[in-house]
This record gives C-alpha cells, structure tokens and sequence, in this order.
C-alpha cells in the first residue's frame, strides 16, 4: 500500500511540474506572437 501511496505521490508531482512546463511554454508563446505582430 505504502509503495503505491509514493507512486501517486510521484505522478502527482510530475504532472504539476508537466502542467507548470506547459503553461510556461504557452506563455512564452503567445509573448513571441504578440512581439512579432507589434512590429
């Protein structure tokens, strides 16, 4: 049971670091658009 427990834990960790990388990436993104159509 303990070892499952660590296994969620570790999968819950890696999709808020995924979701973090993601909106990060979005972000940026739509940064590069917004500069590229301003010039």
């Amino acid at each position: 049971l303990t070892t499952v427990f660590q296994a969620v834990e570790r999968l819950n960790q890696l999709s808020i670091c995924f979701s973090l990388a993601a909106l990060l990436v979005v972000f940026g993104l739509l940064l590069a658009l917004g500069l590229a159509l301003q010039r």
